[in-house]
């Protein structure tokens, strides 16, 4: 019978020797190297989370004394990680997922039961093994699969943002809490409405950190992770107000997170993320980025700060203005347009949306300045936010976000702000009482 430390050995060892093997006899490509690294992330972390309800539930429990984070043995962690990322991502990667899936799960169903006394199985382990191979595996394969194809830039972008974020806020803050004996005593003694507060006030520099990744994505065509970077410079949304916004979210995210636990190594993760950000990041990006957009790159370098934030937003002089179209012929949309005019948007023209030239609008509707972007409703109002000064752009990135603009749009609709039929720049939109009168109707379009 094998001794525990060999059990422990051997489940790291096995995987570690099967990856070299197979990277050295079929060398994958450079993008199939990024989705192995990526896969073996969202592994990492959600290997460990589903490990820590294995132990809650009965599932599994481990029967091991030193090398713990609460409890789950770094070894195996890592081990199966590897098993479930790099075996299978990098020579079964042309089978489709259902087969690897029985592949993967004949085998947990030979081994894991000979792993005791290293790992003690519950009843009901084959619920938790199931869960692992739907939501920790399954994830990982389509994140390797994409980012080797480069496709389905905006899902990819999403599962990269809970891959980190799982990583950095997730796993790190749980790591350094075992190794300075820490605990989560602070949190569970502290009365709910505080711990409901503080954990509002966390979600705020996560949302913006998220926000401008997703711009990222949208208006960069890429990533932030240097080797799958954005194919055009964005200069939009928070990145017209600070040049590093990802990173200062991290900083402000570390400090809260670290306030929230009552941990001063876990909020010196704020000072790391600074020095990091002004050292190696900074150095690293200035070439590179000169390289791929020359002039543009330095003259928004020259007006944007990394860590600095503008009151107002940067908008390129010679460059063309954007456009927000407000229906002229509806009073409560004409207010709206006074009230951008007054506030002197930055790179923002107010047009009346009867005279659209290509098409009949329907909503409340921003286009950018070459036309090719185009935004309706809350998020034409977000964008439109976003020209006038810092505090409204922290406000309008939150509202433009996937699951947040949806549902604003839906209470807009309710409150009467659905859709309109604006034919013509003849025609009108009636969405005030037919008793206005022609003076009060005068008044606001002026």
């Amino acid at each position: 019978m094998l001794t525990p430390t060999t059990i422990r050995a051997l489940i790291l060892l096995l995987p570690l020797t099967a990856v070299w093997i197979i990277w050295l006899w079929r060398q994958p490509s450079k993008r199939e190297q990024i989705g192995f690294f990526l896969a073996c992330a969202w592994l990492t972390w959600s290997l460990f989370l589903l490990n820590l309800g294995a132990i809650y539930f009965h599932w599994w429990s481990f029967q091991t004394e030193d090398g713990n984070i609460l409890g789950i043995p770094i070894d195996l962690l890592f081990g199966w990680t590897l098993l479930w990322g790099g075996v299978p991502l990098l020579r079964l990667s042309h089978f489709p997922a259902w087969v690897i899936l029985l592949i993967l799960g004949a085998f947990d169903l030979l081994i894991m039961p000979l792993l005791s006394p290293v790992l003690e199985l519950g009843n009901n382990w084959l619920v938790g093994e199931f869960t692992g191979l739907l939501f920790c595996f399954l994830p990982a394969y389509w994140l390797a699969q994409v980012t080797a194809a480069n496709t389905h830039l905006t899902r990819r972008i999403w599962l990269l943002a809970l891959t980190f974020g799982g990583l950095l806020f997730v796993l790190l803050p749980l790591l350094i809490l075992e190794l300075t004996a820490g605990t989560l005593d602070a949190v569970w003694q502290r009365p709910f409405w505080l711990n409901n507060l503080l954990l509002q006030i966390l979600a705020i520099p996560l949302l913006w950190g998220v926000s401008a990744l997703h711009e990222f994505a949208h208006r960069g065509e890429g990533t932030p992770l240097p080797f799958d970077p954005p194919q055009q410079l964005v200069t939009t949304g928070l990145y017209a107000y600070l040049a590093n916004p990802m990173q200062a979210s991290t900083a402000l995210t570390f400090l809260v997170l670290g306030l929230f636990l009552q941990n001063p190594i876990i909020a010196l993760g704020a000072v790391i993320t600074f020095v990091y950000s002004v050292g190696f990041a900074n150095w690293s990006e200035l070439g590179d980025m000169e390289n791929r957009f020359g002039r543009t790159w330095l003259q928004y370098k020259s007006n944007v700060s990394n860590w600095n934030p503008r009151r107002r937003p940067y908008y390129p002089v010679e460059k063309a203005p954007a456009h927000l179209f407000v229906a002229e012929s509806c009073i409560p949309c004409s207010q709206l347009a006074h009230w951008f005019m007054q506030r002197n948007p930055i790179g923002l023209q107010i047009l009346p949306a009867e005279t659209h030239p290509s098409q009949s609008l329907t909503r409340l509707t921003y286009e950018s300045a070459d036309g090719h972007y185009q935004e309706v409703g809350v998020a034409a109002l977000a964008r439109g936010l976003e020209h006038i000064h810092l505090g409204w752009a922290l406000l309008a990135v939150v509202m433009r976000l996937p699951l947040i603009r949806p549902f604003l749009q839906l209470v807009t609709d309710a409150v009467g702000g659905d859709k309109q039929t604006l034919p013509s720049e003849k025609s009108a939109i009636v969405c005030t009482p037919k008793h206005q009168t022609e003076s009060t109707q005068k008044e606001f379009n002026k």
